[in-house]
């Protein structure tokens, strides 16, 4: 964790801002690259929203998969989540 820029960032607003914070951890996989990392918005039990992770950077070939990229993230949360 001490190592983890994300962690760091995370911590610090929260020490800063004394926001709410979640530590999640997760299986290193190194074939996972950021420009693949996505978040879902969900209330309800429902996908309300999907974002990029890096919000920061912009991914073409990512843009240009976006509506299999959707339905693949969509298709796992009902395999996870089947309500």
């Amino acid at each position: 964790l001490l190592t983890s820029e994300r962690v760091f960032t995370d911590l610090h607003d929260w020490i800063k801002y004394g926001e709410p914070e979640q530590i999640v951890l997760r299986e290193f996989d190194p074939n996972l690259s950021m420009d693949y990392e996505f978040r879902a918005f969900i209330n309800n039990n429902k996908v309300n929203a999907l974002s990029q992770y890096d919000h920061y950077s912009i991914f073409p070939h990512v843009e240009r998969e976006k509506d299999k990229i959707q339905k693949t993230i969509l298709e796992q949360w009902k395999l996870v989540h089947p309500h």
